[in-house]
């Protein structure tokens, strides 16, 4: 994700990362979750059922109310696992640069060979206790990244307002904001052009990432 968004705004990424991927969720939620509501307040109980038993079924049962639902089950599954891969992906990735010491291109034998820790860590855990002991895995690993994200959270915040400290000591500098704009380097008035702006920053840098 930070590759992706270097050289972007706080705007940008906002928009890219939080706001357009939680509007397609609302979207799917409203659609899949409305529909299986609708379902059960007829009367049939087959989706509470399948959930009952087995929640991980639950859409596959949803999908045999639609057409094409042999279709739509196997595109479904293919979707699940790309989401699986890619994510398995990511995070043995990030992983493999936190042990290469901070390396932004480590091993790919590396790497490889944390996907396939993850994938045997996880199976082992579905094999001894389930989807449960999996979760709670999950639970209990995590835990101690939320302290870490509140501690990035008031960093970031901090970083905020010294940037902008930074722009407005920089524009005392000058007499003017045509004067300052003269006066910072090509690449940040380009970048602040392309945003319809003409915001200077302190050291000639480049908008925030």
């Amino acid at each position: 994700m930070a590759r992706i968004s270097r050289g972007r705004t706080v705007r940008e990424f906002m928009l890219g990362v939080m706001l357009i991927p939680c509007s397609i969720m609302f979207f799917w939620f409203t659609a899949f979750g409305g529909t299986a509501i609708s379902i059960s307040l007829t009367g049939d109980t087959a989706l509470v059922d399948a959930t009952r038993e087995n929640y991980a079924n639950t859409m596959f049962a949803l999908l045999d109310y639609f057409p094409f639902s042999g279709f739509t089950s196997l595109f479904a599954t293919v979707l699940i696992v790309m989401w699986f891969v890619t994510s398995s992906d990511s995070g043995s990735f990030v992983i493999d640069m936190l042990t290469a010491g901070g390396d932004p291109n480590p091993p790919k034998v590396q790497r490889i060979f944390w996907a396939v820790s993850e994938g045997a860590v996880a199976s082992v855990l579905l094999l001894a206790g389930g989807l449960g002991a999996l979760q709670a895995a999950a639970v209990i690993a995590g835990f101690p990244f939320a302290v870490v994200l509140v501690l990035i959270a008031w960093g970031l915040i901090r970083a905020l307002r010294w940037d902008n400290l930074m722009v407005h000591r920089h524009r005392q500098r000058f007499r003017s904001d045509a004067e300052a704009e003269h006066n910072m380097g090509s690449e940040t008035h380009d970048a602040y052009a392309s945003m319809g702006t003409t915001t200077p920053v302190a050291g000639d840098r480049a908008p925030a990432e």
